[in-house]
């Protein structure tokens, strides 16, 4: 997949060089697969954060992204990830943020544990 240049101008989110962002990249990368999100049905406007993005576990395919985007390595420490290499939020699903390649990272179990809930 080619991932071209755009102009600072075409998203909130591109930098200063003219380079997509992290998010530009995730999102265009996760379109090359399926569906990757549930979808919420019914009257949000009463519901919690939890019971808005309720999936809180990274499906098959949205791992395989988070995993090549990292390039096989724990985004934090840098070490080759191994095969319990764990998928994380960067902001925490507790405290609302989605189960969604634009709020993850691939990372190894003891970068992980050590992050917590943070």
């Amino acid at each position: 997949m080619q991932i071209s240049k755009q102009s600072p101008h075409a998203s909130r989110c591109s930098t200063d060089r003219g380079l997509p962002c992290r998010r530009d990249l995730m999102k265009k990368l996760a379109s090359s697969f399926e569906d990757l999100n549930s979808n919420t049905n019914g009257d949000i406007g009463r519901l919690s954060q939890t019971e808005l993005h309720p999936r809180r576990h990274f499906n098959t395919k949205e791992r395989e992204v988070l995993f090549i985007f990292a390039g096989g390595q724990c985004q934090i420490c840098k070490n080759i990830l191994t095969d319990d290499w764990q998928p994380d939020h960067i902001i925490p699903h507790s405290k609302g943020g989605e189960t969604d390649v634009s709020n993850g990272q691939a990372l190894c179990k003891s970068c992980n544990l050590k992050k917590g809930n943070s």
